[in-house]
């Protein structure tokens, strides 16, 4: 009897360990397009990274950290009607609760470092420390890697509303990573002329 006991624990422990290394090995590619994404589309959006005189060159935290990232997403994560819009139909992402606190947990309350895990290219340099790099958050995916929260402080842009912390909310679409809502569509009450 024992050994039956400890042959079905083992077989269990054995579906856990295989089921969470392919959700590890998922996470990591999932993971290396959203940085993909972030190369080819925001890092050459000027909405998001003005290019100036001084230096076009790009320095980059060498860690995903989501310390002092998410910011105006907390209040919304707590409001049970908090919807985002998404720039394609259907238009509305609506958020069951267990998924709201997954998110919630994700982006407020995880704060361990992660190793970056991406070799970005061209005028973007991944450094250890530097006055200005840019901060990158842990992606959040959700819906089997479907929706990724992710954020970014970007401390070089002159205009500064809510201080230079985006929020993004990324849809996969056609197999590539997209923006459905962005900063200002995750804050309820706030628009601005220069985002449309």
């Amino acid at each position: 009897m024992k050994f039956k006991i400890l042959s079905i624990l083992l077989i269990q422990l054995i579906f856990f360990i295989g089921f969470t290394q392919a959700q590890d090995s998922r996470y990591l590619e999932e993971k290396t397009k959203v940085f993909q994404f972030f190369q080819d589309s925001i890092f050459t959006n000027q909405r998001y990274f003005p290019y100036n005189g001084q230096s076009d060159t790009i320095f980059i935290r060498n860690f995903l950290s989501n310390h002092g990232l998410f910011v105006q997403l907390k209040a919304n994560l707590l409001n049970p009607e908090f919807r985002p819009k998404d720039l394609q139909p259907p238009n509305l992402i609506q958020f069951t609760q267990p998924e709201l606190k997954f998110i919630f947990d994700k982006t407020q309350l995880d704060n361990a470092k992660e190793e970056l895990g991406f070799s970005f290219q061209g005028n973007i340099n991944v450094v250890t420390k530097h006055p200005k790099s840019i901060e990158i958050s842990k992606p959040v995916f959700l819906r089997n890697f479907s929706l990724c929260f992710i954020s970014f402080k970007n401390i070089n842009r002159k205009r500064e509303i809510f201080g230079p912390v985006y929020n993004l909310l990324l849809v996969k679409r056609e197999g590539k990573w997209a923006i459905a809502s962005n900063t200002i569509d995750l804050m309820d009450n706030y628009i601005d002329d220069d985002d449309f």
